[in-house]
């Protein structure tokens, strides 16, 4: 997928959708991670932000997953992202599972660095947006379903005890 071909994308998956304004820490489109990852989107949850790159040096596309400002002054939570993502990227790749390549601090800030997964262009990349677009018959629900517990299973041959968290958005 060339860059204006992501841009598309990523325009169609944010069409019609309500965005949250963005934390004073966080990156402009445009600007650059370590002068080499170049942001392309951004989205902000409830307490992340994950930004939708470009790697100039690869050639490749990633999402990039960090903390909102007001979380970084908890080092138990800091600490907790630094396990879990570690934890995470034990897990390696798995096509039910979003794979986690590497954790690196930036300007004082865990950011997990990720595969870039392409979305549906009706509704989107993640979970919440396939709920509150009514889009999920009883197949669809079951197929999400058997994926989700393939991925879970996956995890939990792969590391002994799996103490995580469905996550239904970014």
């Amino acid at each position: 997928m060339d860059r204006d071909s992501f841009l598309d994308r990523l325009r169609g998956l944010l069409n019609g959708k309500e965005r949250r304004t963005v934390d004073e820490g966080v990156w402009p489109i445009g600007h650059k991670i370590k002068g080499r990852y170049e942001i392309m989107d951004v989205k902000v949850g409830g307490m992340a932000i994950v930004y939708f790159c470009f790697d100039h040096e690869f050639h490749e596309y990633f999402a990039v997953k960090t903390f909102k400002d007001e979380y970084l002054k908890d080092k138990v939570m800091v600490n907790r992202f630094f396990w879990e993502a570690e934890a995470w990227m034990r897990l390696e790749k798995h096509k039910n599972i979003v794979w986690a390549r590497w954790v690196d601090n930036v300007n004082n800030r865990p950011h997990i660095f990720m595969e870039y997964i392409e979305g549906d262009k009706k509704y989107g990349i993640d979970l919440r947006s396939w709920i509150r677009g009514e889009a999920l018959n009883l197949e669809l629900s079951l197929n999400f379903a058997i994926q989700i517990c393939t991925g879970m299973l996956y995890a939990q041959k792969k590391m002994k005890e799996m103490k995580g968290h469905l996550c239904t958005e970014t």
